[in-house]
């Protein structure tokens, strides 16, 4: 009978223990700990440094009175308009908003916990905007926190020396100057300073028969001259007849004839200067003439007959003037021949000879005379040396030069 009744009594036990679990927790117990759960709506994009409030959330679950407390933040009940990091008096449909400071950096958070009764509402969290980017014309938009180069001109002589860095902080960019890009400008002897983007004529010599040919431009980018032609001006030379192509700084003589009695009196001198040859006179070279007794001037390239004597015999010689000299060596301008009229009559005057032990032929003589030259005599006296006589001894005969 007794370990009937035990067994019972625990059989009883148990299934009242079991039974008590599926029994729901009693309603008293809730109201000691507090309102059923809730949480706020978590605030993004607010200004850094910022009182931020939290939406309004009416408390709900069984009655009771309960002290509220807040872990980073404030607590306003009811909307009163008082707040305090612990606030008491909660009740069953009271409404409740925290508040808190958003956190004084960009994109940082703060949050607040709130705690009623026993129940802990979950984090509140407050997140601050994200920085804003800096737009711009010129560099497009720029990061918060980036930096970039800027230029108080687009093309300088030294572009790193007109340079500042901007940074874009949260929408605003320091500095002041406007440039995005700068282009150095060329240094190049002999032009000095060209500009970025602009150009000058080259020439490969500083002289040429077309300068035109040996031109290039050079164009300045970013502080390098394209190109290799390194004179900066090119004279033309002077393509002139008759002495062709004469070099620009380079002088000719010229002549106003091609002759004349003083070449040195008709010349001038002719100096190219970039294609133009200065001066008028258009012959390259002058002869002098002869000035030559008895014949006076005389045309270079042109000739005279001259004699050896003024009587006959009349042996003659072509003397031709070449540049101020006359050639050959006969003096005379003129002779007169032997002209023999009779056997008897016209003997060539001072043709009489004392023939020195030497008969002379007559055939050099009287050559240029209308008659034939032959040895006549006559007897006479007469002193020197005579030839021989071919008609024995007695008076010898002067020998004459007579013309038939």
């Amino acid at each position: 009978m007794l370990r009937f009744r035990y067994v019972f009594i625990t059989a009883v036990f148990f299934s009242v223990q079991a039974f008590a679990q599926l029994i729901p927790t009693p309603f008293w117990t809730e109201k000691e700990k507090g309102p059923v759960s809730f949480a706020f709506a978590d605030v993004a994009g607010v200004n850094p440094s910022t009182m931020v409030v939290s939406d309004s959330i009416t408390l709900a679950g069984y009655g009771g009175t309960y002290n509220a407390t807040c872990s980073g933040c404030e607590i306003e009940r009811n909307g009163n308009g008082t707040w305090s990091t612990s606030v008491s008096g909660f009740n069953m449909g009271d409404t409740i908003r925290i508040r808190l400071t958003s956190s004084a950096s960009l994109s940082g958070t703060a949050t607040g916990t709130v705690t009623v009764g026993e129940t802990v509402a979950g984090p509140w969290t407050v997140t601050t905007r994200h920085p804003y980017p800096c737009a711009t014309a010129e560099w497009g938009s720029i990061p918060h926190g980036s930096s970039v180069t800027a230029y108080s001109a687009s093309t300088s002589n030294a572009c790193a020396s007109i340079s500042e860095s901007r940074t874009c902080t949260d929408g605003s960019l320091s500095g002041t100057y406007t440039f995005n890009v700068c282009n150095n400008n060329c240094n190049v002897a002999p032009w000095g300073w060209v500009a970025h983007g602009a150009g000058v004529t080259a020439y490969q010599t500083v002289t040429a028969n077309s300068c035109a040919a040996v031109a290039e431009t050079r164009t300045c980018n970013n502080g390098t001259l394209s190109g290799s032609y390194t004179n900066a001006s090119c004279s033309n030379n002077c393509n002139v007849s008759p002495w062709g192509w004469v070099t620009h700084g380079n002088s000719v003589t010229a002549y106003a004839s091609a002759t004349s009695n003083s070449c040195a009196g008709v010349a001038q001198t002719r100096t190219c200067s970039n294609g133009t040859l200065a001066g008028t006179y258009a012959y390259g070279t002058c002869n002098n003439n002869c000035n030559v007794s008895p014949w006076g001037w005389i045309a270079h390239g042109t000739s005279v007959t001259a004699y050896a004597g003024p009587t006959g015999p009349c042996v003659s010689q072509s003397r031709s003037c070449s540049n101020g000299s006359l050639s050959g060596s006969y003096t005379y301008a003129g002779c007169t021949a032997c002209n023999a009229a009779s056997n008897t009559t016209n003997m060539c005057a001072g043709y009489t000879y004392d023939a020195g032990g030497a008969c002379i032929s007559a055939a050099g003589y009287c050559a240029s005379g209308s008659g034939t030259c032959v040895i006549s005599y006559y007897y006479g006296t007469g002193s020197g040396s005579y030839c021989g006589d071919a008609y024995g001894p007695g008076p010898q005969p002067y020998y004459l030069l007579q013309c038939y």
